[in-house]
């Protein structure tokens, strides 16, 4: 499950796919097992449509876990850069 949730992080960041794309696949496979994996007769069809939605539910977890960490990464950047500003005034005052 975790194999098929990292290969497909690989292959979105070599192809340069959109988080996005990622998001709305992610959701439709994870519609498809609670609408029909759930009900199907054979074991191992149930078995595999589930493995394919937890792997997806962790691909979705990543893209908002990244997300944040970037909206993060992008917040504490501003303070350091106003931080920055602020030393380059005051060290102009001296």
């Amino acid at each position: 499950m975790l194999t098929i949730a990292v290969v497909e992080g690989v292959i979105a960041a070599v192809e340069g796919t959109s988080r996005w794309v990622l998001i709305a696949f992610a959701l439709v496979v994870v519609f498809a097992y609670l609408r029909w994996g759930r009900k199907t007769e054979s074991a191992l069809a149930g078995r595999l449509a589930w493995i394919g939605a937890a792997s997806q539910v962790l691909v979705i977890l990543l893209a908002v876990l990244a997300l944040f960490v970037g909206l993060f990464v992008l917040a504490a950047v501003a303070v350091l850069a106003a931080a920055a500003l602020v030393l380059l005034f005051v060290e102009r005052g001296r």
